[in-house]
Order: C-alpha cells, then structure tokens, then sequence
C-alpha cells in the first residue's frame, strides 16, 4: 500500500522513490535518451574579477567603443537573470589578441589575469596564465540558447527558465542549451518537468538543485509530431511574450507563487495541460499520475538499449 494525503492506496509496486512504478534507478548519463542537445555547464572565468565589468564599468570603459566593443560579451548568471542586473565580460578570440590588447584597458586587465592565475595555488589554474583572454573553462557556442539556474527557490511552481540571444556568456554553475528550439523551452517550463526534477534531482535545504546529469539527460520525452512541436512553439511564445508585458518585473517577482501576474500563470496552466497531453492524452488527475507516467516511459526508453 502507499499512504498519502490521508488516504491508503493498493500499489502493485513499490520503487524506490515510493511510487507505484517500475523499480528502475535513474542515474548520471552524459547524453539525453531523447537525444536532445548537450546541456552544458557554464564557462568559469577564474579572472581574479578583471574580465568581468558591472553595467557602470562597462559605460565608463574605453573598451565601449565601436572598435572595441565586440570583445565585450554579455554575462549571464543565476542574480542577472532572475533580477534583471547587469554584468559585462572580456571575450577575445585567440585570433583577435593583438587587435584587443592595443586597447591599453583591455592589456592591463589580461596582465592582472595573469598575475592572478600564477598566484592560485590549482595547477589547472596557473596554466592558463598565459591565456589570460579566455576563461578557464569555455562553454560557449555563438547561438541562442536555453538558460536554467542551477538553484531555484523551492517555493516556485516552476524554475524560470531563459532563452539567451547568440554572443551571450552563461557562468557557472548554471545550465545552457544551445540551437534548442523553442517546443524543448515549452517542455522543460512544464509542470510535468518540475515533478522529474523533484523526484530525481537533488536539494539544497528546501531549494530545487538543477543536473544535467540526473534532471535533464534523463527526461523521458516521447516521439514528437510536427503538429506537437509547432503547438509547443506557440505555446513557448506566448509565455515568452507575456513575461515581456511586464517589464516592471523581474523574473523573481515573476515566479513568486504571490506575485505570479495572472496572464502568466494562466499561460503556463495551458502549456501544462499541452505537455500532459503528450505523456496522456486525457491529462492527469495528480502529480504522482505524472511521476508514475515519466517512470513507465523512462523505464521503456532505457531498457529498448537506448542508453
């Protein structure tokens, strides 16, 4: 039997997430079992703070110039994207070095990068003291892409999730897909996704903790039509559109479950209820009919050799 809510129900299998589903344990893969793209962690700068510049060092910097200007990039972390802050970073190709560095800003904060990196006491870091005009970890793709913070507040119905315009930098520890489409943006701000992430990934206190590894290479996702994805595109847009209606928000505010504003939140009960439809078609009754959906096709999916 499985109790919940007061209420005592036959269960012809327990797992080990105490549902009534397969027993199958999901662990760590690198690749999707969709097939999805690659998820990747954000770049880490280990700069010493002299590739980065706030909104008002980037106004005041002779690096904003129209000759200059290109190498910088903007920065996304957890605190920009979900409080609408501003952040710049130094961006320079290998083969641009020499242009950039007759920018006598642009020399002086490589030279400070390099004095920092041979004063860290990690090996990996000192190495890249003579590359002081790329970050030590570089993941990157000059595309748009999805954005998921790595920790949400475990208060919020959904994550905010973001898309990235192309040239933009995420940082770690934070999460991006690169040349999604917008019908995987719909998917993964669904109510169904949130219920795989609170069964599988971990937690920070209460707080919801994002993994590639676990959440999202994981996801159980079936077959899709072109009718299915152009539904889920439209439905991507018009919560996209109506998060832009209100730009006195941010996106904290946004996914406040009290401060919601009421066209978003019936925009997200209808892509909810178009994600459901793809797992069953008449919907679900509760969360746990959706968990125990998402563990019959996770269990499918990874014993037809899959992964």
């Amino acid at each position: 039997y499985i109790f919940s809510d007061n209420l005592r129900r036959d269960a012809s299998n327990i797992n080990g997430y105490l549902l009534d589903a397969p027993s199958v344990v999901v662990g760590r893969t690198t690749k999707h079992i969709s097939g999805l793209p690659k998820m990747l962690f954000g770049s880490m700068p280990r700069d010493g703070g002299s590739l980065i510049l706030t909104e008002e060092e980037m106004e005041a910097s002779s690096i904003n110039t129209p000759e200059f200007s290109k190498y910088l990039h903007k920065l996304i972390g957890a605190d920009e994207f979900l409080n609408g802050k501003r952040r710049y970073c130094i961006w320079i190709e290998d083969k641009d070095l020499e242009h950039a560095k007759t920018n006598k800003e642009i020399s002086d904060r490589l030279n400070a990068v390099a004095d920092s990196r041979l004063s860290s006491k990690a090996p990996s870091t000192q190495a890249y003291a003579n590359r002081p005009n790329q970050f030590v970890q570089r993941s990157y793709e000059y595309a748009p892409f999805i954005f998921i913070p790595r920790d949400s507040s475990g208060r919020r119905q959904y994550i905010p999730i973001g898309f990235g315009e192309a040239g933009d930098v995420t940082v770690a520890p934070n999460f991006s897909v690169y040349n999604a489409e917008l019908w995987l943006f719909s998917i993964l701000h669904s109510r169904i996704h949130m219920r795989w992430i609170d069964t599988v990934s971990g937690k920070l206190k209460n707080d919801y903790r994002y993994s590639s590894d676990l959440a999202y290479n994981n996801f159980p996702i079936p077959t899709l039509t072109v009718v299915e994805k152009d539904l889920l595109n439209q439905s991507a847009r018009r919560i996209l559109l109506t998060r832009a209606a209100h730009p006195e928000k941010t996106l904290a505010d946004m996914y406040d479950p009290n401060k919601m504003p009421i066209d978003l939140r019936e925009a997200h009960n209808d892509n909810d209820r178009l994600v459901d439809s793809l797992y069953k078609k008449t919907g679900f009754t509760n969360d746990e009919d959706r968990q125990v959906a998402l563990f019959d096709l996770y269990g499918q999916m990874t014993t037809k050799g899959k992964i």
